[in-house]
């Protein structure tokens, strides 16, 4: 899934590439385990990271990398069009620690967390 993207020379991502900015698109993947269920990996841009960004120094990122998303590509969006109920992705990973994981109150995160803690 797509949850939005970024915009940023594409040689910061790539040795010899232009430094024309270029979309990084915010990719979520969704896999479903045989014994433990849906898993989320990733959560993409949404409502959280806006929140997130709006003070100093976190506001810093949107200003130096824009980022683009609207509500219909959030991960929990994708999910219910998909028919899977949020709760029921019961883990959540992510590819690094990086500020566009900024918000992780997202409604999509505080779900998942609610399926783990009521799991026990």
């Amino acid at each position: 899934m797509e949850c939005g993207h970024c915009i940023h020379p594409a040689a910061s991502a790539e040795k010899g590439a232009s430094w024309r900015p270029c979309e990084f698109p915010a990719l979520v993947s969704l896999l479903r385990h045989p014994r433990e269920g849906w898993i989320l990996f990733d959560t993409g841009y949404g409502e959280s990271f806006a929140n997130a960004t709006r003070r100093f120094p976190e506001s810093l990122y949107p200003r130096v990398t824009p980022v683009s998303w609207k509500p219909e590509q959030s991960a929990v969006s994708q999910l219910w069009a998909a028919g899977i109920e949020p709760a029921n992705a019961r883990y959540t990973g992510e590819w690094a620690k990086a500020l566009n994981r900024a918000g992780r109150t997202s409604e999509a995160v505080q779900a998942y967390e609610t399926a783990i803690q009521l799991d026990g």
